[in-house]
């Protein structure tokens, strides 16, 4: 009995596992980047589809040849007001880990590209947000890659103005469904039956 038990457990258990995966992605255009060296000051906005908690974040940046990547960032998520960043959400400040890209396309392949990642948690309902970064002082002077307008999407905004580019980042997180589908209901739900009447007829048995 206790082998249909665990059975038990593992179907029901198949309603509420965590899923983490990639859940927005805007890549670089390797044409631009805009400074992150104040706080906060350039911003821009992703859509969700479903309900997600936010678990990491990628963000592209590049730099002089002679710095290395700052160690940390002042991240905060914002609501969406009409196309502009509204009420802050969430907020915080992560550290992060750098690794080298390669040369930056532009201007003669002189800067070097990173990949920024930091982890956070932040659950969020489907709609459209904003994601503001900051690497201040004393920190070296980093500049947020650009990327091609997403479609949908309202262009970056810039020192509190709007821009005519995306950001480049990508954003991961656990795509849990917070109420199972009904169809997944009735699949678990017909499991237990069958592993309850497994049990009652071995009980049963002389």
């Amino acid at each position: 009995m206790r082998r249909y038990l665990h059975l038990g457990a593992i179907l029901a258990g198949l309603v509420a596992t965590p899923a983490t995966a990639q859940v927005y992605s805007n890549p670089t255009n390797g044409l631009d980047g805009w400074s992150i060296d104040v706080a906060p000051g350039v911003f821009d906005d992703f859509r969700l589809t479903a309900p997600v908690t936010l678990t990491s974040v990628r963000y592209f940046a590049l730099m002089v040849p002679t710095l290395t990547p700052t160690s940390f960032v002042a991240w905060t998520i914002y609501a969406n007001a009409a196309g502009s960043p509204g009420a802050a959400l969430a907020t915080g400040t992560a550290a992060t880990a750098a690794t080298y890209v390669g040369p930056f396309p532009a201007y003669g392949g002189y800067f070097k590209s990173w990949a920024m990642d930091f982890s956070l948690s932040v659950p969020l309902a489907p709609g459209i947000y904003w994601l503001g970064l900051a690497a201040p002082s004393p920190s070296p002077v980093m500049y947020w890659e650009t990327a091609n307008v997403y479609a949908g999407s309202a262009p970056a905004r810039i020192v509190g103005g709007p821009g005519d580019t995306d950001l480049a980042f990508e954003l991961r997180g656990d795509v849990r469904a917070v109420v199972p589908e009904p169809a997944t209901l009735l699949l678990v739900g017909a499991g237990l039956a069958l592993v309850a009447g497994l049990a009652r007829r071995r009980s049963t048995l002389p």
